[in-house]
């Protein structure tokens, strides 16, 4: 399709006499040779999205879409059910006779009404959809905010117009995007096999998975007077190494994150001596940190339910509240903790964590609450 710069002009699209007319002249053409559409060159133009239309047809190629009955008549479900699917996936509601569903996304959706036709629960599989909706919202995000600042920002500093930055973006997401869909997929059954076999040994009661984990919350004392001192590119730059080294941490130390949230980290970990050394890291490893506020942790242990990567019952609730009365710097533990520890202590090998008793302590929602500091030792330990 050819269009001359007197038609775009007559669209609404094109200026020949903007400062910037020669670029976005090329950007209009590049577009028509993408295969997109007038009507959506003059939508995106308002939005102030034009250089990203390219890109757009890569990540959903401009193929036949459907209406939701249509969708749903494929899917061989009601179209409440179908848009019931498409909300918990993370997506907006569409108009009843917009054509918004492609092929691609009907296969993207089938899954869920076959695995109702097995027997499996229609809300769980809901659920399921929320975890994996909202999961892959975060990585869509991160991509994007990657490509921004490491792509279109230096381009934009060099004095790149639209062109140039919409002909970049799109080769290189033609490039990487089938690369970043195997990264994914690898990633996904790499955790579904630690998954799977971490699970091996849980009680299911009642539909729900239990099991004896250690939990620690950590926390960075006093962040919120600490952000305000900074800048929003320095806070930006300090959250993404803090949540660098939280996470490098977690893992190395034989931990996994739960969750983040907010300057807070949640971790877990099957075995109690893991929980315990991912704690200490985690202390060590911001020590006197020049930047960040000091950290401190609170751990303990017992029997959980863990629903979707998450942990729920008193064990959490005891953890979450130990850590809001730790000192700076520290790792406090709860009695369970402590009592394990002793009795791991061996006749041939000296355990290597040592557990101070430092008084009761008033939880909120909780109670008084006998608490130990967790340390490292290598000699005998005593507990007072």
């Amino acid at each position: 399709m050819d269009i001359s710069p007197g038609e775009f002009q007559a669209l609404g699209l094109y200026d020949p006499d903007s400062e910037e007319a020669e670029d976005r002249l090329a950007l209009l053409q590049f577009l028509v040779d993408h295969g997109v559409e007038v009507s959506e060159m003059q939508e995106a133009d308002r939005d102030g999205r034009l250089h990203v239309l390219a890109v757009e047809g890569l990540l959903r190629p401009r193929t036949r879409r459907m209406t939701l009955q249509e969708a749903a008549d494929q899917l061989r479900v009601s179209p409440d059910m179908c848009l019931r699917i498409w909300r918990a996936l993370g997506f907006a509601d569409p108009d009843l006779d917009e054509e918004v569903f492609s092929e691609s996304d009907v296969e993207m959706m089938g899954l869920l009404p076959t695995a109702m036709r097995l027997g499996i629960d229609i809300d769980e599989l809901l659920h399921a959809g929320r975890i994996i909706g909202s999961s892959m919202a975060r990585i869509a995000e991160a991509e994007v905010a990657l490509l921004r600042a490491n792509v279109e920002a230096p381009l934009r500093a060099a004095g790149a117009g639209d062109f140039v930055v919409a002909r970049t973006l799109a080769g290189l997401v033609g490039e990487v995007l089938p690369r970043i869909s195997t990264l994914i997929e690898g990633v996904h059954r790499q955790h579904l096999d630690i998954a799977a076999r971490s699970q091996v040994f849980m009680d299911i009661e009642g539909g729900y998975d239990t099991a004896d984990v250690t939990i620690g919350f950590a926390d960075l004392m006093d962040f919120t007077a600490w952000s305000e001192k900074l800048a929003p590119s320095e806070l930006s730059s300090a959250i993404a190494s803090y949540e660098e080294r939280v996470s490098d941490t977690v893992v190395a130390g034989g931990g996994r994150i739960v969750k983040f949230i907010g300057d807070g980290v949640m971790f877990a970990a099957d075995e109690l001596e893991a929980g315990c050394e991912v704690a200490l890291r985690l202390i060590e490893s911001f020590n006197w940190d020049p930047v960040l506020p000091p950290m401190r942790i609170g751990v303990a242990a017992g029997e959980a339910i863990k629903r979707e990567g998450d942990y729920y019952g008193p064990v959490v609730n005891l953890a979450s509240r130990i850590v809001d009365v730790a000192l700076p710097r520290s790792v406090l533990v709860s009695n369970d903790v402590a009592d394990r520890l002793d009795s791991s202590v061996g006749d041939d090998e000296l355990p290597s964590y040592l557990t101070k008793r430092v008084g009761a302590h008033k939880l909120k929602g909780i109670g008084s609450v006998q608490l130990y500091v967790l340390r490292r030792e290598r000699r005998s330990r005593q507990r007072d």
